[in-house]
């Protein structure tokens, strides 16, 4: 049940489930615009808290974040009566994503406080908000991402389609394949032929490593890129050092 009423400003709260944590100042001064012209052409939708005089947003934060810039004192809005809180929560999700994109970090964080806080998997999450399963299980994926990757997403110095990129990286790669995306502003092509260059030289090496310990009988490790790179052998007495020498071809003369 749902009906229209005029609310005070000073009475409506965010909803506690709000998936995006960036509003961009320039976006909402541009929807006030468009509204001091056009006026509120898709109410907000709330609900009553129950024992109190104020209303929690459950669509349309940024429509209420711009009447109040414009300084509005009241607000039309369709008032639903008491949603669950597994409502709250995928009701601002679905909003958000079907209204202005949010980031895919703050999907990522919705998806999994749906899964954890209400016991949803992921084919029911992808049914409420019209995305396929496995893009659902994507998006959880950034969150495997370390924090400064995961801000950069949300500060769009890098996109999602940059994220699955890192994210198809070996980790030990992962980190020298983003610092160049900040440093170059690669495009999602030119780091994506990066990413399988590095997969091909890494591969290479662990073909090597095997190839070397199989020869010297010990423990070898190589690492590096195309223009420069390191062979270490490491040995764990002088008996193992004096079969490696013999191998290299040095004969040690006692002094």
């Amino acid at each position: 049940m749902q009906n229209i009423e005029e609310i005070s400003l000073n009475d409506i709260v965010s909803n506690r489930y709000q998936p995006r944590t960036v509003f961009v100042d320039e976006d909402i001064r541009e929807l006030a615009e468009s509204i001091r012209e056009m006026g509120l052409l898709h109410l907000p939708v709330v609900t009553k808290i129950l024992g109190t005089t104020k209303y929690e947003i459950i669509a349309g934060e940024r429509r209420i974040m711009a009447c109040r810039l414009l300084g509005f004192s009241t607000i039309q809005a369709i008032v639903r009566s008491h949603p669950t809180l597994e409502e709250l929560a995928h009701l601002a999700l679905i909003e958000n994503v079907q209204r202005v994109d949010l980031n895919a970090v703050e999907i990522a964080k919705s998806i999994k406080t749906l899964i954890t806080d209400f016991g949803l998997t992921q084919e029911e999450i992808a049914l409420k908000i019209g995305k396929k399963r496995s893009t659902v299980a994507n998006y959880l994926r950034i969150l495997q991402l370390p924090v400064d990757m995961q801000l950069a997403i949300m500060e769009h110095k890098i996109s999602h389609a940059h994220a699955k990129v890192l994210l198809s990286c070996p980790p030990d790669n992962r980190r020298a394949l983003f610092l160049k995306m900040l440093k170059e502003s690669l495009t999602v092509d030119k780091a994506t032929k990066l990413a399988k260059k590095r997969d091909s030289d890494q591969l290479y090496y662990k073909e090597l490593e095997t190839r070397l310990q199989r020869h010297f009988g010990m423990r070898v490790e190589v690492s590096g890129s195309k223009n420069r790179g390191s062979i270490s052998l490491l040995f764990n007495d002088l008996d193992e050092l004096d079969v490696l020498l013999e191998k290299l071809g040095y004969i040690a003369h006692a002094t």
